[in-house]
């Protein structure tokens, strides 16, 4: 399995997807990180571009709190484009407010 991560760039190192990774590595499996831009159409069409040729069984995203409507908003333009990729938003906003 492949799962691509992407976190909006901001200053504090995304520790949790790490840990995450390093998991997702010792049962065998394959991650990439991507540090998405803050433009949202910039990062869809890099994201798109990653996805076609690394070939994801998951889209993730780790977010928090500020960063949920754009999280939301990117994994929709990356649902439109492969709408079979499994997408999925984890992270301290989705952990308090999985509404």
């Amino acid at each position: 399995m492949k799962v691509l991560f992407a976190h909006k760039t901001h200053p504090i190192e995304p520790l949790g997807i790490g840990y995450i990774a390093s998991s997702i590595a010792r049962g065998g499996h394959e991650s990439k990180m991507y540090l998405a831009s803050k433009d949202i159409d910039h990062a869809a069409a890099e994201i798109n571009e990653i996805i076609r040729t690394y070939n994801p069984d998951i889209f993730a995203q780790s977010i928090i709190f500020g960063s949920h409507l754009y999280a939301i908003e990117l994994s929709k333009k990356i649902k439109e484009k492969n709408p079979r990729l499994v997408t999925v938003l984890g992270g301290p906003a989705a952990t308090f407010t999985p509404e």
